[in-house]
């Protein structure tokens, strides 16, 4: 007589399990992805890029890790969009931003930060956006509590190159018009 009553008990049980596992898969990832996604900027300029966000469910926050060739690239700014109250966070980079409540966010292209950069060496770098699994500061907390969107991101790459001597160009290109000049009068 208890087999059936363990049994049942075991069935309702792996029941709840695979409902809790498949209804965590059901949200819609969040893209991520950063804007422009390419650049060319000259070795010693400024630039900034922005980190947008396609969010098809609700969220109450977001956190998320940017790294990047610091032997090319320094971060010098960073803005947390206005849709968000901007929050510190425990790794130090305070990439991350709180929903004002009572008001969840959703949508395409969402401004999450804008990031200030500092080309400080000639070549390239990639600007990887990233969160780390299972730390509760980072990725897109949905509305329903302790649940978290998957996060696709569209990662972005920065060519720095040496600024183009324009006076040597001009001075270059003046000396070729009058060589031509002067091959015209010869013949």
């Amino acid at each position: 007589m208890m087999r059936p009553k363990i049994f049942g008990i075991i069935l309702s049980f792996l029941f709840l399990v695979f409902f809790l596992i498949s209804s965590e898969s059901m949200a819609e990832p969040v893209t991520v992805m950063i804007d422009p996604a390419s650049t060319v900027v000259l070795n010693g300029t400024s630039f900034s890029v922005n980190l947008l966000a396609d969010i098809p469910e609700p969220i109450i926050g977001w956190g998320l890790d940017v790294s990047f060739d610091p032997t090319i690239l320094s971060l010098t700014g960073l803005t947390i969009g206005t849709s968000f109250l901007p929050v510190s966070s425990p790794d130090g980079d305070n990439i991350a931003g709180l929903a004002p409540p009572p008001d969840p966010i959703c949508g395409d292209n969402i401004l999450l930060a804008a990031l200030s950069f500092n080309a400080i060496n000639i070549g390239s770098s990639s600007i990887i956006i990233s969160y780390t699994p299972g730390d509760l500061t980072e990725g897109f907390a949905l509305v329903a509590i302790g649940k978290f969107a998957d996060v696709f991101s569209i990662n972005g790459t920065v060519n720095s190159v040496n600024p183009v001597p324009e006076p040597t160009t001009i001075l270059l290109f003046g000396l070729g018009l009058m060589g031509l000049a002067g091959a015209r009068k010869r013949f």
